[in-house]
C-alpha cells in the first residue's frame, strides 16, 4: 500500500507541475517569436489570462501533498525527495512567473 501512495503522489505532483507550465504560459509568445516586428506586449489582454493564480493554486496543492509525504514517511530519502520536489515546484512557478 506505500507504494501504491508514494506513485500515486508522484504522479499526481508530475500532472500539477505540467499543469502549472500549462496555465502559466503566454498565449501570444508564439506570435511574437514568429513576427520580430511585433514588440512584445503589444496585444491587449483583458482577460489577464497568464494563469498566475490557478499555478498558485497547484503550487499550494503540491506543497500540501509533499508536507504529508515528509511527515508520514519513515525513511529519510523520501522525506528529502519531499523537500527536493517541492523546492523544485517553487522553483518552476518562480521561473515561469517572474
Amino acid at each position: 500500500m506505500r507504494i501504491f501512495l508514494r506513485l500515486s503522489s508522484l504522479v499526481i505532483y508530475v500532472l500539477l507541475l505540467l499543469f502549472i507550465f500549462l496555465v502559466t504560459e503566454d498565449k501570444y509568445s508564439l506570435i511574437y517569436n514568429l513576427d520580430p516586428s511585433i514588440p512584445d506586449g503589444s496585444f491587449i489582454d483583458n482577460s489577464d489570462g497568464s494563469g498566475k493564480e490557478l499555478g498558485a493554486v497547484s503550487l499550494g496543492v503540491i506543497f500540501l501533498l509533499q508536507a504529508i509525504v515528509f511527515c508520514f514517511s519513515p525513511d529519510k530519502k523520501w522525506r528529502g525527495a519531499a523537500v527536493l520536489l517541492a523546492a523544485l515546484a517553487a522553483i518552476l512557478y518562480m521561473v515561469r512567473v517572474g
